[in-house]
Formats: C-alpha cells, structure tokens, sequence
C-alpha cells in the first residue's frame, strides 16, 4: 500500500573523502614490474594488479655472482612503525624458493600468508599467488631508502628450480592495522580530524617504562622514575609526531599526574620545536580530576589543558620537556606519569567532563566520543532535520583517529532505533526535535555523539493506495483506504473528500465523481464511481483526496493516462 506521505530518502554517504597532505604519506603502493630487477622478467596475467607480476620461473642456475632480486626505492616522510605486505608466491608451498627482505641494516624472511589470490602458471604448472605478511612493526626512517626482495636458493620440493613470484607491494603505517582479503584492496588512509598521543610511545629512543592498567588509553600509562640524561644535564626531551587535516585553531589536553609539582619533574611543552617552550596551564584546568592509579603513592591523573595552538594541516611534532628532578623525595630522580594527549579542533569545544561523571570511564570514553564526532562529521553529510522515513544506516566499518569501533546510530529509546528505524509522531503531538546519537566503542567503554534531528509529524491522514478498476473507456471505480493519525484516546474525526474527475486530451472536463466521508482512528474506504458516457478517446483520469474541499489542503494526488 503506497502511503500519502511520500517518505523523504535520506541516503547517507559513507564514502570517505580522503585528505592527502604534501608533508606524510600514509602507505606506499608498490609495482613489482616498476623494481630494478636481476634474474626476474615480466609476465602478464588479467588477475594481478595492473595486469603484471615479476618472476623468477623454471631457471636451473643462478646470475654469476648474483642472487634474484628485487629493488624498490622507498621515500617516506616520517620515521615510523610500518607493516608490510605483498602479493607473492605462497610461501607455504615447497615449489617455491624462500623469499627474503631486507631495509637498509634490516632483514628478515616472509612471515606468513594471509589468503590466496589467483592462480598463475609457472614451470607448466598453475601456482598459487597470495597475499603475503612480509613483517610487521618495522621502523623505517624517513627519507630515501631501499627494500630488496631476494631469493638465492632452490626450491625444496617440486623439480627444484629458484621459483619465485611478486606482484606489488604495500607499506603501511602498523596504527592502521591493515589486512587484505581476498581483493586487490589499498589501505584506507588514516584519519587526522584529531590526534590522539599516546604518551608512552615517543618517536625519539630515551628509555621510557610503562605501567599496563585498563584505565589508560591503550591500556598503558608512561611511567619514569628516571630518564637516564646521555649528557649529564637535568633535562629531557620526549617527540612525538602527529597528523593533522586542517589549517585550523586546536586545543590540546594532556591527561598525566599533575606538571610542575615538588615530587614531580617540571615539565614544559611546545610544538614544532618552537623557541618558547610553555608550562602546562592551570594543574587540572579547574575541570577533570581522574581516577587515580593504583601504583607508587596512589598518584591522581588530572586532564589539563595545555593550551591553543594555531596549526596547519600536515604533519608536527609535539614536545615534552622534562627540565629539572623531582625536588622532593624519589631520590631526586625524574619522575613522570603520562597517559595521552588530544589535539581536537577547537570549534569542537572538547571539555572532559568533571570527576564525578563515572571516573573509571575515561580516557576511553572521552576518545570514543571524540571519535564518534568525526564519524559522524565525515560520514554523515546529509540534514538530518526533517526526517519522514527509515534511515538507511551508514557503513560503520571505518577507521578512527582514536581506534574506536563505530556501532552505528541511534539507540532503542531514541526516535530512530538502532536499526535506522523510525517512529514519527502522530500529527497532533507535532514535529519532533531530538539528539541522534553516534555511537562509537573504544576498548569496551562506550560512549556518544550526539546530531541534532528533528522528525516530522504524520500527516493528519494516513492514505492509502488509490485504487482504480475498469477501463477508462467505461464506467471505473475509483477507491482509496483512508484513517486519521492521531494519538488522542478519543474518537476524533476528520473529513476526507475525494473527486475522481475525466478529461479529455484537451483538458477539458468529462466527468467527475465525488464521495466525502468522515474519518476516524479506524479505516475508512471512500470509493466513487466515474464513467466515460460519450466514449471519447485519449482520456485520462486524476484523483484528488482532499481535506474540506479545497485545494490548499490536498493530502493526494494521482493521474492515469489510457
């Protein structure tokens, strides 16, 4: 039954538009027939990316003085830990040679298969081309480098030749946790809406310990009881790069034991390695006492707002300087506790809520919540005011600058429920404005974002499908299943009026037929007759269903053309 009031679609986008910045590189994607190659030649086959792969095939001997091999130029913006992938010959199989990597001073051996890709034939016979784990959690440096695939032995088993096979290669930064499947898929690039700093994880070497506790973000606190200093000197410096996608005013929020206390080391900040390094603003900002840890002294964990930085899109650094020992007790040593910082747009307005809203939630459900407004910023594009139909829910299967894994929208005492579904007020309670919460789960805390709504009100009528039987040449029925929305307990009515009305290819008026009925909560049939008495051709027949005989209030309309 076709309802009157035609439900406004609302599709909602769920593909992501990708920022790209001049200053980082999220992954390579690497063409096995674009390396410098000794002993591999090209061959072709539809199934592998960009239609070519190299190959080591059926060769009884090696190059003098030579191994197979491989060579990619590699050139990343930013030093990092990187997985990498490629589409080879299965490793598990003994018709194929042990494939060997190397970077620089690092090497190693393939690691393991993920899934088989296509078939391709080698020595007469069709062998399996898979995706392969080359290795994970490499540190590569910035600038130019080299990988090298090798192989310099035969084969164990089969005719026991050297056999290899490489198509491309994928180098991506270990964060995004990227996994092939079956498709020739690339990485989805890393969002930068925000940034989340893990604390415990600086870019530079200096020893740093931590602490495994589930109230951490990553479920780790940096903790220092001593920084060893290479120079003898008081002070340390810990680096961390971040990513960000807009020119753009943010503010940043550090969570860690408070800066600049007597059994504490004093600590400053900077970004960029600017001149003047800033002392952590107000202790705790006036705002967020954490939970404190259980560890040495029981020692509290305060959100503190470091400050407002005007930043450009690309890539930077945040600095954390430890200038002097602690000057009471521990010896004298430096002493640091450390969780994370956010760096989030300051038109988000990001105020972590006060210690007494469920303490043992954050700073988990501080990132979800972060992370559930760049979801809902970069996924949901459409205007979700004046909302007349289900909603059609958007892919939740995305990455997050937080890692936090969306559960969608919605929620089952909301207007729309978890499953898109919506429940739209009876006409006489009125339009409805509400929060459509996003949904978003980081390590089992779960937390929400809310997007302004608003549902529109039934129509005062609900109509049903008109229906009409006969030919329009003779007498037709005309009839449509008609009821009032209304959520009064009373029987309130409503007058409902419908003309059938015949014209002719001129648009001149036939004839008509009318019907007018009052209708209540229950469903009411108004059906009317109209007939073609002079037999005129090239007819057609509108229908209107009208509330008091007018225009101005039509509920519906339809036309038929015979």
């Amino acid at each position: 039954m076709k309802k009157l009031f035609m439900l406004l679609s609302i599709t909602v986008f769920t593909v992501f538009i990708l920022s790209v910045s001049a200053f980082a590189q999220d992954y390579l994607w690497l063409e096995a027939e674009n390396a410098e190659a000794v002993g591999y030649t090209i061959e072709e086959n539809e199934l592998a990316s960009e239609g070519k792969l190299m190959t080591v095939n059926n060769l009884l001997t090696m190059p003098e003085n030579e191994i197979f091999s491989l060579t990619f130029d590699l050139e990343l913006s930013s030093t990092g830990k990187y997985d990498i992938w490629a589409v080879t010959s299965d490793i598990t199989s003994r018709n194929f040679s042990e494939l060997n990597w190397s970077i620089g001073e690092i090497s190693g051996k393939a690691d393991a298969k993920q899934c088989d890709l296509y078939t391709h034939n080698m020595a007469y016979v069709d062998q399996q081309i898979t995706w392969t784990k080359i290795s994970s959690d490499i540190t590569i440096n910035a600038g130019e480098s080299k990988l090298v695939f090798s192989i310099n032995s035969k084969a164990p088993g089969g005719p026991r030749t050297y056999m290899s096979a490489i198509d491309c290669v994928v180098i991506v930064p270990a964060e995004v946790k990227y996994v092939p499947d079956e498709s020739m898929q690339r990485p989805r690039k890393r969002p930068h809406r925000f940034a989340l700093i893990e604390m415990e994880s600086p870019d530079n070497e200096t020893f740093i310990g931590s602490i495994d506790t589930s109230f951490a973000s990553g479920d780790k606190l940096l903790y220092a009881y001593d920084i060893p200093s290479p120079d003898g000197s008081d002070e340390e410096t810990l680096y961390y790069s971040f990513m960000l996608d807009d020119d753009d005013e943010y503010d940043l929020w550090y969570l860690g034991a408070e800066m600049n206390v007597m059994h504490l080391s004093g600590t400053q900040w900077s970004v960029d390695d600017q001149e003047v390094n800033k002392l952590a603003a107000e202790p705790h900002n006036g705002v967020i006492i954490m939970n404190t840890v259980g560890a040495v002294n029981n020692l509290p964990i305060y959100w503190q707002k470091l400050g407002t930085e005007t930043l450009s899109s690309g890539l930077h650094t945040l600095n954390i300087k430890y200038t002097y020992r602690a000057l009471q007790g521990a010896e004298r040593k430096h002493v640091i506790w450390a969780d994370c910082v956010i760096v989030v747009p300051k038109s988000w307005n990001f105020t972590p809520p006060s210690n007494q809203d469920a303490q043992d939630r954050y700073p988990k459900y501080e990132i979800a919540r972060l992370d559930a407004r760049y979801f809902a910023e970069q996924y949901m594009h459409d205007d979700y005011t004046n909302i007349q139909e289900n909603i059609i829910l958007p892919d939740v299967n995305v990455l997050t600058p937080g890692g936090s894994k969306i559960l969608g929208i919605g929620a089952e005492d909301c207007p729309v429920n978890t499953n898109g579904e919506v429940t739209r007020p009876y006409f006489d309670e009125g339009d409805m404005t509400f929060n459509l919460p996003v949904n978003a789960e980081n390590e089992g805390v779960v937390s929400s974002y809310s997007v302004p709504a608003s549902i529109k009100a039934l129509e005062k009528y609900n109509v049903g499908e008109i229906k009409v039987d006969g030919e329009l040449s003779e007498t037709i029925t005309v009839s449509v299943d008609v009821k009032l929305n209304t959520s009064q307990e009373s029987d309130l009515t409503g007058s409902a009026f419908m003309i059938a009305a015949l014209f002719d290819k001129n648009d001149t008026l036939i004839a008509t037929g009318i019907k007018e009925s009052n209708v209540t909560r229950e469903i009411t049939t108004l059906e009317t007759t109209v007939s073609n008495t002079d037999k005129v051709d090239g007819v057609y027949l509108k229908v209107y269903l009208l509330n008091n005989r007018t225009l101005a209030n039509k509920l519906c309309e339809t036309k038929i053309v015979q």
